[in-house]
């Protein structure tokens, strides 16, 4: 079982890697260093980062948060060629299989890492998955997010190839990325982050496809602040 979870790992991070055109180009061991899911369990993330969602409106992430129930955040953007919709398949499929009802026992934020998403690309990302969830789940409780509008890509450092306060937080939180000019890409790897009603990193995720057990245990487990790695949960 190790085996087989770790094989899916290493090649969920090769899928998301050849996302990128340019991978091929630039696949140093610099930039492989620079990718991946850093487990940072136990820690606090700054949830106080301004981002837009697919109004234009601009919202404060820990004010727009449900304080009283876990999230799972996802990391990837929305004009993402491959891997993204295939996370957020497996995410819609768990949801829907799993007995736990978004919005009640939970609740889920997809965070744009790309400078170039807008709440146009935003909505219609939000519009597709929102319409397939099962009608027993409150779809406003699925929130998605992209860069606010204030954070101009002229003021970006091109070698973060997001806004700040998104790239900052998404280190913060252990989702390592890089940006590729060459294509205006993103090298990436899967998997959702859980953090506890006040904000914990509780549990990881990785692939993009979830065991329904295991989703429902790691919003359990999130809901008494209870951290668990990779590795106690094979």
């Amino acid at each position: 079982l190790l085996k087989n979870t770790i094989t899916k790992f290493f090649l969920i991070i090769v899928i998301g890697l050849t996302c990128s055109q340019s991978w091929a180009q630039d696949s140093n061991e610099s930039t492989i260093k620079e990718i991946g899911i850093f487990e940072k369990l136990g820690s606090t993330p700054n949830l106080h980062i301004s981002l837009w969602n697919e109004d234009g409106a601009s919202y404060d992430l820990g004010e727009a948060l449900d304080s009283s129930l876990p999230t799972v955040i996802q990391f990837g953007y929305f004009t993402c060629p491959l891997l993204c919709g295939l996370v957020s398949d497996g995410i819609l499929e768990v949801v829907n299989g799993c007995s736990l009802e978004l919005g009640q026992d939970y609740q889920i934020v997809s965070i744009s890492i790309s400078q170039f998403d807008t709440p146009a690309t935003t909505a219609a990302y939000s519009k597709k998955y929102s319409g397939l969830l099962d009608k027993r789940h409150n779809k406003d409780a699925w929130l998605y997010f992209s860069k606010d509008k204030t954070e101009r890509v002229s003021t970006l450092n091109e070698s973060l190839g997001a806004p700040r306060s998104i790239k900052q937080f998404a280190t913060e939180i252990g989702f390592n990325y890089k940006f590729i000019k060459e294509t205006n890409d993103y090298a990436h790897s899967a998997g959702l982050i859980i953090l506890s009603p006040s904000g914990m990193v509780t549990r990881y995720l990785y692939g993009a496809q979830f065991s329904e057990f295991d989703f429902k245990m790691a919003i359990i487990e999130a809901k008494d602040d209870v951290v668990r790695s990779s590795v106690e949960r094979v």
